[in-house]
């Protein structure tokens, strides 16, 4: 083989091994996993960017591939909020290691959330006029000044007037869902608990509690304001939550029930002859 040929080759088998090590060198590779529990919407990042929005149950890759011996780790940035959702990331952070890597493993579970009735109402301690709150912001008021407040925690009333507060305008919610609700208390698909643990019950898809409820919110048979028709539409509200007079009507339900008189007892009361005790949820 003369020398010009043996140039030739040795050329030829330095470009193919260059060429080799290029390409080792531009490989990629991906990083993703599972998901599961999730409710709702969730925000992963990998290495604090490389965002990746997430609304359902699945596998999932993220956009950004990475060179082989790069570190990866993958976080949450937003958890879910409707419902309020605690989303934890296991084998979430290593280094590539010339494969992809596809067990990062992302667990969502919804939080839990508190109703109590309670302890007093806007007529305790006079003559009565417990159907007035100065209206819905003012039983929200009165929730967070209650004895039985738990001490931290946004609370509001679970009472309805027809406009500052709504729940359904058509029974069950079943003609537009949760469009119907204005500044409603309840959230979709989540777990409500008393002070103490004990369930009460969870929320369905359009934030309603079907029932029985596990247990009642309250342990006496004493009637509780909360404006609500037995399909959770409206029904009489003391003339907005701020009437205490004898010929103004507001609709009750009973603590201690765990069937839909929870909520509505089939009549109208006075809104002068009652204490006026309420329903608290936790926001």
């Amino acid at each position: 083989m003369t020398k010009k040929k043996l140039t030739l080759c040795f050329c030829a088998v330095f470009l193919i091994i260059s060429c080799g090590t290029d390409l080792d060198l531009e490989l990629k590779y991906t990083v993703g996993g599972d998901i599961s529990g999730l409710n709702g919407t969730v925000v992963l990042q990998n290495n604090s960017g490389d965002n990746l929005t997430l609304t359902s149950n699945s596998s999932f890759t993220f956009a950004t591939s990475l060179s082989n011996g790069a570190a990866y780790s993958v976080t949450v940035l937003t958890n879910p909020t409707s419902p309020d959702q605690t989303c934890t990331v296991s084998s979430g952070s290593g280094t590539i290691s010339g494969a992809n890597i596809t067990n990062v493993s992302v667990t969502c579970s919804t939080n839990e959330k508190i109703i109590f009735l309670t302890a007093a109402g806007a007529g305790a301690g006079g003559g009565g006029g417990g159907g007035n709150f100065g209206g819905i912001s003012g039983a929200d008021s009165f929730c967070e000044s209650d004895s039985n407040y738990p001490g931290s925690g946004t609370y509001k009333a679970l009472l309805v007037d027809g406009t500052n507060r709504v729940a359904c305008t058509s029974a069950d919610c079943a003609t537009d869902g949760e469009s119907e609700h204005v500044d409603w208390v309840l959230t979709k698909n989540t777990p409500y608990v008393k002070i103490g643990g004990a369930a009460i019950n969870t929320t369905n898809s359009v934030g309603l509690f079907d029932f029985p409820l596990t247990n009642a919110i309250g342990t006496l048979g004493n009637n509780t304001y909360t404006g609500l028709e037995s399909d959770w539409t409206t029904g009489s509200d003391c003339v907005n939550w701020t009437s205490g007079d004898f010929n103004d009507q507001g609709h009750m339900g009973r603590q201690n029930a765990t069937d839909v008189t929870a909520i509505n007892v089939s009549d109208n009361q006075n809104c002068r002859d009652y204490a006026g005790l309420i329903y608290c949820v936790e926001q």
